[in-house]
C-alpha cells in the first residue's frame, strides 16, 4: 500500500514537471531553437502524435498481457466450456 502511494506521488510529480517544462518550451521562447522553417506548432504536433503512438502501443501490450493471464486462469477453471462439453459427451456415451 505504501509503495503504491509513493509510485502515484512520483508519477504525479513527473507529470507536473513535464507540464511546466512543456509550457516553458512552447509558450515562451524556451531553450531550444525550432529549426529552419519549423514552427513551435509543428513540434507540438510531432510530440502529440508520438505520445499518441506510444500510448496506443503501451495499451496494446497491457491488453495482450491481460488476455494471456485471463486465458491461463480460465484453462485451470472447472467452469471452462470445453470441460463441460467433454463431461456431457462422456455422460452420453456411457
Amino acid at each position: 500500500m505504501k509503495k503504491t502511494i509513493v509510485k502515484i506521488l512520483f508519477a504525479l510529480g513527473v507529470f507536473v514537471v513535464l507540464y511546466f517544462l512543456t509550457w516553458w518550451i512552447f509558450i515562451s521562447d524556451g531553450p531550444f531553437c525550432t529549426g529552419v522553417n519549423i514552427e513551435k506548432s509543428d513540434w507540438l504536433m510531432f510530440w502529440g502524435s508520438f505520445l499518441a503512438f506510444a500510448g496506443t502501443t503501451f495499451l496494446g501490450c497491457v491488453s495482450y498481457l491481460q488476455t494471456q493471464k485471463a486465458n491461463e486462469i480460465n484453462e485451470g477453471s472447472v467452469f471452462s466450456p470445453c470441460k463441460w462439453i467433454i463431461l456431457i459427451q462422456r455422460m452420453i456415451l456411457k
